[in-house]
């Protein structure tokens, strides 16, 4: 399961525990029920996705990068990573995977 579906499944089990009370996970909520909170969810993270909604994900920095200075030609800077996370970079991706 994906970062995504699991925060779709909590968004919905959130959904239905706030709906149903203590009822959600008896069978007094039929899977009907279960499955309009998922698609409830789905609709929230799609609208928030729109919305440019992005999560933070685990995945290592650079610790070298090279880029071209002003005559064409590379540089490269070493311990990149250090500078990176003082200026608050994080690694992210999008809330709906394309």
């Amino acid at each position: 399961m994906t970062k995504q579906e699991k925060i779709i499944e909590e968004i919905a089990k959130l959904h239905g525990e706030s709906m149903f009370r203590d009822y959600f996970y008896s069978d007094y909520v039929t899977e009907a029920g279960r499955v309009s909170c998922r698609n409830w969810a789905r609709e929230l993270v799609a609208y928030l996705h729109s919305q440019r909604l992005v999560i933070q994900v685990d995945r290592e920095l650079p610790n070298k990068e090279a880029v071209w200075d002003y005559r064409g030609r590379p540089e490269v800077y070493d311990d990149v990573k250090q500078s990176m996370l003082e200026a608050g970079y994080v690694a992210v991706e999008p809330l709906i995977k394309e």
